[in-house]
């Protein structure tokens, strides 16, 4: 799939126009976005009277979430965040269910207003391989025609899954909080590399989400190297819970966060060798020798983890009530910290929590980056929080230090807001140096 440059004027708008703007503006892809769906609606009904000209970041602040005339957009980000969410959501449509679409909605980076191009479509290879999947709906996905950067000789199961992960959202499909770069990082995860480096980023096991949701049971590292999942008794003579366990050990499945993490880090790491890896393709070697691995998830829905959660102040504990949702809890709180960090609502927004620890591998030889979350919008902002310069800057300022080099084995905590499962803003409540 192709887009030509040849953009229809955002005057008044065609009947084709309108028509593509009702499909839009209908589409399921919206309906679980209200205000994206809003502040697209306003910006097509100005496109409509022709006076886009007028557009300006405070008119939809004031228009859409009415802020007062005169407010400082500066200090309130809203429609900026918002813009950008808005942008990967419509990527997100156009490779999806509006894939046989031959109009397209843009909105240009640096600007408010959409407009209308032209597409074309063309042939797209076929995916290389079929032995690790995407969700059903994301496999489904049309996949984009761009230029993928391969690690030379992967295995099977990484040359799978890295192919199918890039092919279906390389041009942004379920991307809601990580724009997928396309220019080297300066962010604190680039600052931790050296020149060659192999960057291995492991996905979270889908599957291991979902089993963890049915039967309420965490799985050690042991068992799940060795795939032995253990039921209640009970659950042998029922086919549908025996199938669920069966799905659940012998598939290799992971998450859309997961997808969109490990893609903008691909994309970000020109000078790097990345690797995009399942728990499963796994094993100690891994952790062992130079180069940096990206735990995605925490220590139950990718079990490396456990390798090391021990070490750690602040740790993923799963909720009583609820098992595949954890909360962090916090081992000895300082002054003014909490001893149990909870995801909760406060008023619209929705409030979570990731734990992200920087610390030696296994010999010393190479680096771990863990992102241990409480939801896939917290890991999200995990992932961004790596790739950014302003973050890198800010944790170097809260630690102390001036370079990435000075960094000691460190957990951070982050507190993420969002509405409508889009991370909107974070902030660092708590820290501790990790040690041996």
């Amino acid at each position: 799939m192709s887009v030509t440059s040849d953009a229809v004027s955002p005057g008044k708008l065609q009947p084709e126009q309108k028509e593509a703007m009702l499909r839009l503006v209908g589409s399921s892809t919206f309906a679980s976005a209200p205000r994206l769906r809003s502040v697209l609606e306003y910006l097509l009904q100005i496109m409509d009277e022709g006076s886009s000209e007028d557009v300006t970041e405070q008119t939809i602040g004031q228009a859409v979430f009415h802020r007062p005339a005169g407010y400082n957009a500066s200090e309130d980000n809203i429609v900026r965040v918002t813009i950008r969410h808005l942008r990967t959501r419509l990527d997100e449509f156009y490779a999806s269910e509006g894939a046989s679409e031959t109009l397209v909605l843009i909105i240009p980076k640096g600007k408010y207003v959409p407009s209308f191009v032209q597409r074309d479509v063309v042939a797209i290879p076929q995916p290389v391989a079929e032995s690790l999947s995407l969700p059903d709906q994301v496999a489904s996905a049309p996949p984009p025609s761009t230029d993928v950067r391969i690690p030379h000789r992967p295995s099977r199961m990484v040359w799978t899954f890295a192919a199918s992960v890039i092919l279906a959202f390389a041009i942004g499909f379920g991307v809601r909080s990580l724009y997928v770069q396309s220019t080297p990082t300066q962010g604190i995860l680039g600052a931790l590399l050296h020149k060659g480096d192999t960057v291995t980023v492991v996905a979270v096991d889908g599957n291991l989400q979902a089993y963890r949701g049915i039967f309420g049971h965490q799985i050690t590292l042991d068992d799940y190297i060795h795939r032995i999942y253990s039921l209640p008794e009970e659950t042998d003579s029922n086919p549908i819970l025996t199938g669920a366990r069966h799905m659940a050990t012998n598939s290799d499945q992971t998450n859309i966060s997961s997808a969109i993490i490990g893609v903008a880090i691909q994309k970000s790491l020109v000078q790097q060798r990345v690797l995009i890896r399942h728990p499963h393709d796994l094993s100690v070697r891994n952790f062992q020798g130079p180069g940096t691995v990206i735990l995605l998830g925490g220590p139950w829905s990718d079990p490396w983890g456990q390798l090391f959660e021990s070490r750690f102040n602040f740790r993923l504990v799963p909720q009583a009530k609820n098992p595949a949702t954890p909360d962090v809890q916090n081992l000895h709180p300082a002054s003014g910290e909490s001893t149990l960090y909870h995801p909760h609502q406060d008023g619209a927004l929705t409030v979570n929590y990731v734990r992200i620890a920087i610390i030696p591998n296994l010999d010393g030889a190479g680096n771990v980056i863990l992102l241990s979350a409480t939801s896939a919008e917290s890991l999200e902002a995990a992932g961004s929080y790596l790739l950014s310069t302003d973050s890198k800057e800010e944790l170097l300022q809260h630690l102390g230090v001036r370079s990435a080099s000075e960094l000691p084995p460190s957990e951070f905590l982050l507190e993420v807001s969002g509405l409508n499962s889009v991370p909107e803003s974070h902030r660092i409540i708590a820290f501790r140096l990790v040690h041996s």
